[in-house]
């Protein structure tokens, strides 16, 4: 992985902003969930190449509809209630942290593991992944038929991952950082590269053109408060 550019959104700050990185023809474009007082615009736009600012669009009226460009995520009462069904198996959930898992509604196992469930759950051959978040988070992936951890890395809190050629891309947050990791399925670390910023549970790894996209938040103590100031990123996978 390398960095291709970061970007600093200047005049935007005092608020932990949330929304979705979208592409739009050579552009990309990022809608805000809310922005702060100050701020008050509802997506800016991107050059791909460079990352400069192409526009920012003042129009608050946007920002209802613009969560529904939010995709990453389902309603929450899917990662409460729902189960997941991959043919025979069957996984369901038990109180708020645990699983079960049945076989033609044979229980094989029963697990508790950290955090509440954030993510889908995947099946890959016979091994599910998943990630958790709220409470610690960590992301997991577990044998489907014993429940045996193949990995578990505690991400403190893991809002989406990537799948890309055999391998899978998710992000660490550190207090001021944050590192994109590239593992296996085995949970071997293939690469890995530090952002300045540190992620939060909202802010969710986008994929477009062989790039993956990032908003982190860098902290700067003011006399009496925390300043928060939002860095986009571009990474190339290769």
């Amino acid at each position: 992985m390398k960095q291709l550019w970061a970007k600093s959104l200047p005049g935007i700050y005092n608020a932990m902003l949330h929304g979705a990185l979208i592409k739009e023809d050579q552009c990309l474009k990022y809608y805000f969930f809310y922005t702060s007082n100050i701020a008050k615009i509802s997506d800016i736009s991107f050059n791909v190449d460079n990352g400069e600012i192409i526009c920012c669009n003042q129009n608050l009226d946007d920002v209802p509809k613009n969560r529904e460009l939010y995709t990453t995520r389902k309603p929450p009462q899917h990662y409460v209630l729902d189960d997941f069904v991959f043919g025979e198996y069957r996984i369901t959930h038990q109180g708020e942290w645990g699983y079960a898992c049945f076989k033609n509604d044979k229980l094989l196992w029963k697990k508790s593991l950290r955090g509440y469930l954030y993510t889908d759950i995947i099946k890959n051959n016979d091994r599910i992944i998943f990630g958790t978040a709220g409470m610690g988070g960590h992301f997991y992936s577990l044998d489907i038929n014993s429940g045996n951890v193949i990995f578990d890395f505690n991400t403190k809190g893991t809002c989406n991952f990537l799948q890309i050629n055999n391998s899978i891309y998710f992000a660490i947050s550190q207090k001021k950082t944050t590192v994109i990791y590239r593992i296996d399925y085995d949970g071997n670390i293939l690469d890995s590269l530090e952002l300045e910023g540190a992620r939060d549970d909202y802010n969710p790894l986008a994929l477009s053109d062989d790039s993956i996209y990032i908003v982190t938040h860098l902290r700067k103590k003011e006399v009496d408060w925390e300043t928060y100031y939002p860095i986009v990123h571009r990474i190339a996978l290769s």
